[in-house]
């Protein structure tokens, strides 16, 4: 088989070539040698040395897939050792993301200890805030406490002074000192409340509050005979005081069965869809005669009332609707399918 021209003496030559006919290759080295022959003239001779490629291709080919292997274990390696520290390393990041979100919850009050470096400044400060914050509403709470409080005296002592003799605008003068109770009723009322939602509150059930007020509501008006339904989610809890809760729902529950004719009924719901802080769905409606559209608005404002006729201080509404401010929450003023009113509330809530 010719594996090339011939070659000069001491020239190489190295190729790779294909045995006719098939799918041979072949690896050849050359290499021309010139000798004198008997008659002292030179003869040029090539000397070819051919090798089958078919071992080293296989050779090759399973040096190449050790490699690959061992680069790809290698590689999976580094990855999970990567991960399994970036695990480790953001444990705690994870730890109060979580206890962030208990506390959101209320769950619990504080967040925990045993820090890394990195993060106890960060929980320490937080903690002093949440402290500072509740430390700050309670005292607002005293301090307007007190203050309402003490006015109460000097109002009754003028009362009683214009009550035992004649002064001139005596019905102003009452009439102005009646307001002035009225307000300082609504911000001792307002001052028993927590003054809106505090990270780190506990949970308060709203299914016994609902069912005490019920009770106390059917005693209260059962001259009516009040068709009293109520529809409570199981588990349903409001993320906030249970005296503002209370108050509330007190103040809703008692209007409905003032204005209904015979049917009073209350819904709660939990969104598990919607964030934590609006969570709880509540609605309260009757068969009364409704508030119409141009007075929903006036009606939330402290002193306003849709029926001027009623005795009252307008302030029921107006201290539902501060409260349900207070805590971020939502009201709304729909017309009820009983015929009456129909307050829709969102405040913060959970299921438990």
């Amino acid at each position: 088989m010719q594996f090339g021209p011939p070659l000069e003496g001491g020239q190489r030559q190295f190729l790779f070539t294909t045995v006719a006919g098939t799918d041979v290759r072949l690896a050849v080295a050359s290499r021309g040698i010139t000798w004198d022959d008997l008659h002292g003239q030179p003869a040029r001779f090539t000397f070819s040395i051919a090798s089958d490629l078919e071992t080293y291709d296989a050779q090759l080919a399973n040096i190449r897939g050790q490699v690959v292997g061992w680069f790809t274990g290698l590689a999976l390696l580094l990855i999970a050792t990567l991960a399994l520290l970036l695990r480790w390393l953001l444990k705690p990041v994870r730890r109060l993301e979580g206890e962030i979100k208990e506390v959101e919850a209320g769950k619990r009050e504080q967040l925990g200890e045993g820090w890394p470096r990195e993060l106890a400044a960060v929980t320490t400060n937080l903690n002093a805030l949440l402290e500072g914050e509740r430390t700050r509403v309670k005292r607002y709470r005293d301090t307007l406490g007190n203050l309402a409080h003490s006015l109460k005296t000097p109002l009754a002592v003028m009362r009683q002074t214009l009550g035992s003799g004649a002064v001139p605008g005596k019905a102003a003068l009452d009439s102005e000192i009646d307001r002035m109770s009225g307000i300082i009723e609504h911000q001792m009322k307002r001052a028993a409340a927590s003054g809106g939602v505090l990270l780190g509150q506990a949970p308060v059930d709203v299914a016994p509050i609902v069912t005490d007020l019920r009770v106390a509501l059917l005693k209260v008006y059962g001259n009516k005979d009040l068709l009293f339904g109520t529809d409570l989610a199981a588990g349903a809890q409001f993320i906030g005081d249970r005296a503002d809760l209370t108050e509330l729902l007190g103040n809703l529950l008692d209007n409905a069965c003032k204005w209904a004719k015979s049917q009073v009924r209350i819904e709660v719901r939990i969104d598990s869809a919607a964030d934590s802080r609006t969570a709880l769905h509540m609605v309260i409606e009757d068969d009364g005669p409704g508030i119409a559209e141009a007075d929903r608005a006036r009606v939330l404002v402290r002193g306003g009332r849709a029926d001027e006729a009623t005795p009252g201080h307008g302030l029921g509404l107006a201290m539902v609707h501060d409260t349900v401010a207070l805590y971020g929450g939502t009201m709304h003023i729909d017309a009820s399918r009983l015929g009456g009113a129909r307050f829709d509330l969102k405040l913060p809530g959970r299921a438990a």
